[in-house]
């Protein structure tokens, strides 16, 4: 139990230290970290940074209803399958913003136990 302690323990430090020497690298530790995670937030030892721009905001709350629900992510999909793009970081401002009301819209449904604006008509 204590060689399999001792050897997470020194791979935790050998990934801290390349962390830290990408960011030293880098100049620009938040950088270095949203790209080695692709994450729009930054977590350090000292605060959790958080980007507010609108377009960073709505990217998180699409991503927070996608993941809520099975349809989630395949909704998510589908839009970057229409827009021809193969991440939500690639979406132009306005799609980010017609696809965060699409899913906002589809969460209302799901919570009010509607069905979809555009689903087909029952039989």
């Amino acid at each position: 139990m204590t060689v399999k302690r001792n050897w997470v323990g020194q791979v935790s430090n050998v990934l801290a230290d390349i962390l830290k020497k990408s960011e030293q690298d880098a100049g620009c530790p938040a950088q270095t970290t949203q790209m080695m995670t692709g994450e729009p937030w930054v977590a350090t030892a000292d605060n959790l940074t958080v980007r507010q721009s609108a377009r960073d905001r709505a990217l998180r709350e699409i991503r927070r209803i996608a993941v809520r629900y099975v349809w989630g992510t395949p909704e998510v999909v589908l839009w970057l399958d229409v827009a021809k793009v193969e991440s939500t970081n690639s979406l132009s401002d306005s799609q980010v913003e017609q696809l965060l009301a699409r899913m906002r819209l589809l969460d209302e449904c799901s919570k009010n136990d509607w069905e979809p604006p555009d689903s087909p008509a029952a039989p």
